[in-house]
């Protein structure tokens, strides 16, 4: 018989769980870690979605936010179902699982595929954080909604593979120290190729997004890294004959120099 309740699921009760588990996917845990982060921040939302279990009263859906907390070691109210017939296990979990991109769209952001992919890379920048979780990037892009507006509104030209996020995040984090008037001829000079004096670095980072190294795409940590070693050169005064990649972050956020100053 099919049964829905509400638990208060503590760690123990968690593990005791996933001790009596079905055969289930491999455990990710990059999405552990990231959901464990959020329990441990209190941010972890109750929404209806249960964990689930089977006829003979197995684990059959749910291992990832048992697992994370476990990891987390707090106690959340999840909804569990209980007696789901075993063959029912292949149907879980297969729709389209909704995206950044998709609750920026909830809040009303325009271009909600660019600004998720601007704050996700804004958010590794050099170094590259991974896998944060949707609340953890909501409370990102709210925090820096006015570096993030001057992207959209100053910055943004859509030009395929000059201006995916991992570029444009560099704009959004340089707009904290930097003069707003040379990010917004840098990156012009970069999306429309027009180069004028001072600003030939960006013909040079243009080419090789036109022109990506032995004829691959750069992976956007690696393209992040050029943008902003390339900027910082600019921002100097320095020419350059070709793109290294940063080995330091030119261009930190505010919570970051904050942490900087208290190690």
């Amino acid at each position: 018989m099919r049964k829905m309740t509400e638990e208060i699921i503590s760690p123990t009760l968690a593990q005791r769980y996933l001790d009596g588990a079905a055969e289930n996917r491999n455990i990710r845990i990059n999405a552990v870690t990231a959901m464990a982060r959020d329990i441990s921040a209190g941010k972890f939302v109750f929404t209806g979605q249960p964990i689930i279990f089977d006829e003979s009263n197995k684990l059959i859906d749910g291992q990832h936010r048992l697992s994370a907390i476990v990891l987390a070691g707090k106690a959340v109210k999840i909804a569990v179902v209980r007696g789901i017939p075993k063959e029912y296990q292949k149907n879980i979990d297969c729709g389209a699982k909704r995206t950044v991109a998709d609750a920026l769209g909830f809040k009303g952001f325009k271009n909600k595929h660019v600004v998720a992919a601007i704050a996700r890379a804004m958010m590794s920048g050099v170094r590259a954080r991974k896998n944060p979780t949707h609340d953890e990037s909501l409370e990102f892009v709210e925090t820096h909604k006015d570096a993030l507006e001057f992207v959209m509104k100053h910055i943004y030209l859509h030009r395929k593979y000059i201006t995916p996020g991992s570029v444009l995040a560099v704009a959004g984090r340089a707009w904290y120290t930097q003069d707003h008037e040379l990010l917004k001829e840098f990156f012009k000079a970069l999306t429309t190729g027009i180069v004028y004096e001072g600003l030939e670095n960006a013909g040079v980072l243009r080419d090789l997004l036109l022109r990506p190294l032995g004829g691959k795409q750069i992976r956007p940590s690696s393209l992040y890294s050029r943008c902003s070693w390339v900027l910082w050169q600019t921002i100097q005064g320095k020419r350059i004959k070709f793109v290294r990649e940063a080995t330091t972050e030119y261009f930190p956020l505010p919570e970051e120099l904050a942490l900087d100053s208290e190690q």
